[in-house]
């Protein structure tokens, strides 16, 4: 496909044209040239009133819900819905059925990934059937392809199992990845302690939950050494460990879902079971400053934490209902939403960009005459009405159909495969 740009401002540190404009050629999936006024010829011209482009975004939590659930997912469905949303590079969970916790568990993903429009990556099982103790067999998932070691959602209960793990972790220079989560501060909780449980009578689960555990995981972080990342913080009082941590020369960095970027713990009021999430959404107060450490640095990533449900699992009763929201066509639309400064949102692309390929070990394409194009482009000033029944994903956990948001995805190029919207 011969693709031109006008004028769409590059959003890449480090590349040479990064926050200036220019029209950009891209011809079978390849970058082969960039200037002004570059002649038309047989290209398709992408134009609009404020385009930009950057790379291919890349997410640090997924669920594809393959193998064991492909009634909610498929690899196939997810990895769709994750280029449609401007992802060229997903990492996925281990909590599939069966787990990914085998050598042979893990090179089956990736032979089933082979042929889909993003690079697909498997966090496996920190521990075994991620309950927290016996650690797996880290060297041979290392080797099957493993670029982080994760217990998705579980809670990794002993100390000492943890702090074995980050050391032969640390030996094969992989992070381990950890929700931060006190089970016995959290039990029986279905959102954020506050007012608002107050006020629907639901239980709630404190920030102490979180910020209690981030604090002992640093602990053994500094004890034993290694690589932590944790996945998706919701509290704001977790942020000050981290920045402690950190001045200590501790090897820790931090995600956020966009979702705890975008929402509060306000939007459950009508029990709508979408905004079940885990963690859950905290206060208005805590969604600000998540939202002010990605401008700061702080917090080094955005993720999706993508979980499809099918009917049985949401459209039931806020206490039975699953946690999560099929949100990888929705991070753009929330980010760009969060973010409507140019300079907030550069740091908002670095956390979807950069960041979190550094964390994964990954080199991303550059913006630069004779790379492989792996690009996302849209335009701030036009809108998206989102519409549920376009979506590639099978989850029916999303929340926003008929909603008007800034923005708009024009197009996504990665591995030769192109996405025009």
């Amino acid at each position: 496909m011969h693709l031109l740009f006008r004028s769409t401002r590059i959003t890449q540190k480090g590349a040479r044209l990064h926050g200036q404009r220019t029209d950009v050629r891209v011809l079978n999936g390849t970058i082969v040239e960039m200037g002004e006024n570059l002649n038309l010829g047989e290209a398709q011209e992408i134009v609009g009133q404020d385009l930009w482009m950057c790379p291919g975004w890349v997410d640090t939590c997924a669920r594809f819900r393959e193998p064991g659930h492909e009634y909610k997912e498929t690899l196939s469905s997810g990895a769709l819905a994750a280029f449609r949303g401007g992802f060229t590079r997903v990492l996925i969970q281990p909590d599939t059925h069966p787990m990914l916790q085998s050598r042979g568990e893990v090179e089956a993903v990736y032979q089933l990934a082979k042929s889909l429009p993003v690079e697909v990556y498997v966090a496996a099982a920190l521990t075994r059937d991620l309950k927290g103790q016996e650690i797996t067999e880290m060297y041979d998932l290392k080797r099957a392809g493993a670029r982080m070691f994760s217990q998705a959602d579980a809670p990794m209960e002993s100390a000492r199992s943890l702090g074995l793990a980050l050391q032969y972790a640390r030996q094969l220079d992989c992070p381990v990845q950890l929700v931060p989560i006190c089970r016995d501060l959290a039990r029986g909780g279905l959102m954020h302690e506050g007012q608002m449980s107050l006020r629907l009578g639901l239980k709630g689960i404190p920030d102490l939950a979180e910020h209690i555990q981030v604090a002992r995981d640093l602990a053994i972080l500094a004890y034993f050494g290694g690589q932590l990342h944790f996945t998706k913080l919701s509290s704001a009082a977790s942020l000050k460990h981290i920045r402690e941590a950190r001045a200590a020369g501790l090897d820790v960095t931090c995600g956020v879902s966009s979702a705890h970027l975008f929402h509060c713990d306000e939007d459950v009021q009508r029990f709508e079971t979408d905004y079940k999430l885990w963690p859950p959404l905290r206060s208005r107060l805590d969604r600000e400053q998540l939202r002010l450490g990605i401008v700061d640095g702080s917090i080094d990533v955005i993720c999706s934490d993508h979980m499809p449900e099918d009917e049985q699992g949401k459209n039931v009763e806020f206490a039975r209902a699953e946690y999560g929201m099929a949100s990888l066509e929705a991070v753009f639309l929330q980010v760009l939403s969060v973010f409507s400064k140019e300079e907030e949102l550069d740091m908002a692309i670095e956390a979807l960009t950069a960041k979190p390929a550094g964390r994964l070990g990954i080199v991303q394409s550059r913006m630069e005459t004779g790379s492989e194009a792996e690009v996302l482009v849209f335009d701030r000033a036009e809108q998206t009405v989102f519409n549920r029944s376009q979506c590639a994903t099978q989850g029916v956990n999303l929340p926003y159909h008929g909603r008007a948001f800034s923005g708009r995805i024009r197009a996504v190029v990665f591995k030769k495969q192109t996405y025009l919207a």
